[in-house]
């Protein structure tokens, strides 16, 4: 019987054995990523850690302050008008009346309104309202004959033209004012009217002539 039993534990060992060396191999090895300039290909390399090497120092780089808007340029005054030159008002008003004696009234009245500019005087705007009026041009007519009367305003017929000229235009009420500013200049002036109704000296009305 001892002997069965020591063949029994020689038996299950060889078996154990045997099945030790027949089951498959693995080895826990991690698998090893060959990269490129790396020691893992050359087993002589070592790993060299470099010394840290001094950073350049920071530049500071000036940033310009945004320009602040600039102001708007400054509107010029218009150009101050040139002044008056009685000379040149007095060549170009007789320039004008030769025109207008040679029939070339355009002409003329073109040539009385530089002569107003030139020579500001009452007699140029007053000949040239009343020649502007004539030509049913009234609302110039009564700018030229309102400036004739406030340059001369003693004169009477001044103011009498000027009313003249606010009836032609149907504005009653401007020729009221034309005619008190007349009976201002002159006290005991008497006011009648022609055939067309408008404005004369009483004493030139066809009534006072009968």
């Amino acid at each position: 019987m001892k002997n069965t039993h020591i063949l029994l534990l020689i038996l299950a060992a060889a078996v154990a054995a045997g099945l030790w060396l027949l089951r498959p191999h693995t080895l826990d090895v991690e698998p090893v990523v060959d990269v490129p300039g790396s020691c893992a290909q050359d087993s002589t390399c070592s790993t060299v850690v470099a010394p840290d090497e001094p950073q350049p120092p920071a530049v500071s780089v000036p940033v310009p302050a945004p320009r602040a808007a600039a102001p708007p340029a400054a509107v010029a005054p218009p150009p101050a008008p040139s002044p008056a030159s009685p000379a040149e008002g007095k060549r170009l008003r007789e320039e004008a009346d030769r025109l207008i004696a040679e029939g070339r009234v355009l002409e003329g009245i073109e040539a009385m309104r530089k002569a107003a500019e030139a020579d500001p005087s009452a007699r140029n705007h007053g000949d040239l309202g009343a020649l502007l009026a004539r030509l049913t041009a009234f609302d110039e007519a009564a700018r030229n004959l309102q400036r004739a009367a406030e340059l001369d305003p003693a004169n009477a017929d001044r103011w009498i033209a000027l009313a003249n000229v606010y009836y032609r235009k149907a504005e009653p009420g401007e020729a009221w004012k034309a005619e008190r500013r007349a009976l201002e200049a002159e006290p005991g002036l008497v006011l009648g009217r022609d055939a067309q109704g408008l404005r004369i000296r009483g004493g030139d009305s066809a009534a006072d002539k009968k």
